[in-house]
């Protein structure tokens, strides 16, 4: 039985609504969110998002770096606007914390989770 890829996000409310929902359409674009996330005492809001199309997320051997970079880029425009990024990836055991990793980092994370999950990577 073949597992279906699973992507954790954890926003912090320190993080805008507007921010995280300009997130949530760079991350919408390979996961389903479902409609409302679980939203922990007032705190971190939890969200689980579910591949899209399985084969292309587990067999494009660019799916983790055209990822990341869509991370990166969303990270770089709240740099630019003066703001950090209160959020936490979450896949396969591992935690990413975008507000203090490094871009090799996040690229890395992404690459690390497809080889995880059996991906091919060039």
């Amino acid at each position: 039985m073949t597992r279906v890829p699973a992507l954790g996000v954890s926003i912090s409310p320190a993080l805008s609504k507007a921010d995280g929902e300009e997130l949530l359409q760079v991350l919408e674009e390979k996961y389903e969110f479902g409609p409302v996330g679980k939203n922990l005492s007032g705190e971190w809001t939890e969200l689980v998002g579910m591949a899209k199309d399985i084969a292309a997320v587990l067999g494009a051997t660019n799916a983790g770096l055209t990822m990341a970079l869509q991370i990166i880029e969303w990270r770089k425009k709240l740099l630019n606007r003066g703001k950090r990024s209160p959020v936490q990836l979450r896949a396969g055991g591992t935690i990413l914390d975008l507000s203090d990793a490094t871009d090799a980092q996040v690229k890395e994370w992404f690459s690390a989770e497809l080889r995880a999950r059996g991906a091919r990577e060039d």
